[in-house]
């Protein structure tokens, strides 16, 4: 468990804007479960928050992300609620450390980071989402140092060092 936290917080706290790093292959999986999971609850509570009682008697079913849950409120309600913005921004904050983390999982392989351009243009297509995550996950960094640095090592008699 303190993995988890330690990889959430070097993806989203220490190294959110950070592009010149690597990063391990579970930091990457465990920080994109977690966004998988916490962005479609983050639109559906906003849609609930927003729509008060229209909410049971709306299909939200379509709303994925925050620019389509603002058209279903308006077009809903026919108004902004201050909600949507704080999923705007929420989303916002989510997507930085995302495209920071995608920069410095492709310095793990030894690859340029501005190759994440060619990828987030591949999320686009429905599903090939997955077989990025997946690549990206499974593919093995250089084991030793390339020209990006020396590889993340969590080291457990390191980490434990650390926290004394």
């Amino acid at each position: 468990m303190k993995q988890i936290f330690r990889d959430l917080k070097n993806t989203f706290v220490t190294h959110w804007a950070v592009g010149s790093d690597r990063a391990t292959a579970r930091e990457y999986l465990t920080s994109n479960l977690i966004v998988i999971i916490l962005l479609p609850i983050s639109v559906e509570l906003t849609l609930y928050l927003s729509l008060g009682d229209l909410y049971l008697f709306t299909d939200t079913s379509l709303a994925f992300t925050a620019s389509q849950a603002i058209m279903l409120t308006y077009e809903t309600t026919g108004g902004f609620s201050i909600w949507l913005l704080a999923l705007v921004v929420f989303q916002i904050y989510i997507t930085v450390p995302l495209i920071c983390l995608d920069w410095r999982r492709l310095h793990d392989f030894g690859w340029s980071g501005w190759n994440v351009l060619w990828i987030w243009l591949l999320e686009i297509i429905p599903y090939v989402v997955w077989l990025v995550t997946l690549f990206m996950f499974l593919k093995k960094g250089d084991l030793g140092e390339n020209k990006y640095g020396l590889p993340v090592n969590y080291d457990v008699s390191q980490n434990n060092n650390e926290e004394e």
